[in-house]
């Protein structure tokens, strides 16, 4: 109830400052909870460690959210035959790696240069009306779950979106094991789209990253009789919850960027300008960008890179599995007991948004991150505290290919239009409901207005 009345970090900050304690417990749908208040005790959550276990959340997650049953989880995570880890090897392998990543990346870019002509009629020669979070929410869908899933979903995109959208709004009580019936609507939405990753029509055209994942997962399930027949359901079910990371964050970050540009003219200029040097250099007829000439567009991987950790409202969980001592190593200064069975909140937004680390954190600077050396008012390297992307063994495996894609998308508008907000337009506010789980959704969507340059 205290989440629904704003935002997290300031219902984390202000419950620590009336207990006099940086860490509190609190009890969420019976599980006893630790909060950390103080940005110096964050880091650990990282960390690799005997003591803190994720794949407890991992398989609540499968089983709530996904849709598997409680044993089809067990047999997914079982390791002994090595299929957990050699799914992981396959996001390394189409995600993570130069030469599958140029590949998905130019099939991305095909779809984006595509969504980004049409964005405007040509004739046209004023400024032109569009909603922002409609549009990026089209544009990233389409250039995403095409490339990495499937082709066949780009002409399903906003029944896929409406979909996603409708589902999220009971996320969370799913996640936490709520009955079907108080999440009746997200059921039925999850519930058409593993369907229409059943049909023929998504089963052939799968991309070769699901192709291989169905490989690796029909191995596993095609010795145990009680699932051979659930076995197209059970990589429905896989494939959906892939879906939902592939595009769950990406949609509001590339949204918020767009808004912190068309608001910050120095910003805007800055990045335009750049990316008209990059472009300038390319082959005649090529429109498309390299993945060296976008790592020469380091001002719009900053301004990306500063919006993030903005926005970033999700938490980063584990579960203590024995008891430890939290700030050990430190001769001065608190510790504290964690008891075994405890779920760590971790909320990398109270650290992102900590003066002591990030100067002026709650004012966009498009070139915070430009260089890579710049340190923290402590002297350390404010790269070290950026985490949106999670760390450690958990480190999202998706975080090159949305940071190159991001890139791609702005630099293309960048290149190809003048945009600003409509003039008049008030900034959106957070959607608090949907704190914990993603990247902060916008109460409502921005009018922006664009034209050809």
């Amino acid at each position: 109830m205290e989440f629904q009345k704003g935002h997290i970090r300031d219902f984390i900050q202000r419950t620590a400052k009336k207990l006099g304690s940086p860490a509190f417990t609190a009890t969420i749908m019976g599980d006893k909870c630790l909060f950390i208040a103080d940005s110096q005790l964050m880091p650990f959550m990282f960390r690799d460690s005997k003591q803190l276990d994720g794949l407890t959340l991992q398989k609540r997650f499968m089983k709530n959210v996904t849709g598997f049953s409680e044993a089809q989880t067990e047999i997914l995570f079982d390791n002994s035959d090595g299929t957990p880890k050699a799914i992981m090897n396959l996001f390394h392998k189409h995600l993570l790696k130069d030469d599958a990543l140029n590949r998905t990346l130019h099939e991305s870019q095909v779809v984006l240069l595509k969504e980004v002509d049409n964005l405007i009629d040509p004739s046209e020669s004023g400024w032109t009306r569009k909603k922002l979070f409609q549009f990026t929410s089209t544009v990233v869908f389409r250039a995403s779950a095409g490339p990495l899933l499937s082709m066949n979903l780009i002409p399903r995109s906003e029944e896929c979106l409406e979909n996603i959208r409708t589902f999220e709004k009971g996320l969370g009580l799913l996640f936490y094991g709520a009955p079907d019936f108080m999440a009746s609507d997200s059921v039925r939405a999850r519930g058409s789209l593993i369907n229409l990753f059943k049909s023929d029509m998504m089963v052939s055209a799968e991309s070769p990253f699901l192709q291989d994942r169905r490989d690796a997962l029909s191995r596993k399930f095609e010795n145990i009789p009680e699932f051979k027949n659930d076995m197209n359901h059970v990589i429905a079910c896989n494939n959906y919850g892939f879906l939902l990371a592939s595009v769950g964050n990406s949609i509001q970050s590339v949204f918020w960027t767009l808004l912190n540009l068309m608001q910050d003219p120095k910003a805007y200029q800055a990045c335009a300008e750049a990316v008209q040097r990059v472009a300038a250099k390319r082959e005649e007829g090529r429109l498309w960008f390299t993945l060296e000439e976008l790592d020469e567009l380091l001002i719009l991987q900053s301004a990306f890179f500063e919006t993030l950790p903005m926005y970033q409202a999700l938490f980063f969980t584990r579960e203590t599995v024995e008891d430890f001592c939290l700030n050990p190593k430190e001769t001065e200064g608190p510790k504290y007991m964690i008891e075994k069975g405890t779920r760590i909140m971790a909320f990398p937004n109270s650290m992102h948004m900590d003066p002591e680390i990030f100067d002026n954190p709650e004012t966009f600077q498009y070139d915070r991150f430009l260089d890579p050396d710049a340190v923290t008012k402590q002297g350390t390297k404010l790269s070290n505290h950026l985490r949106p992307f999670g760390g450690g063994a958990h480190m999202c495996p998706g975080r090159k290919f949305i940071g190159y894609e991001a890139r791609a998308l702005l630099a293309m508008l960048l290149f190809k239009y003048e945009m600003r907000v409509r003039p008049g337009e008030i900034r959106p506010g957070i959607d608090f409901s949907r704190q914990g789980m993603s990247v902060s959704v916008p109460e409502r969507d921005v009018e922006f207005e664009v034209r050809a340059r």
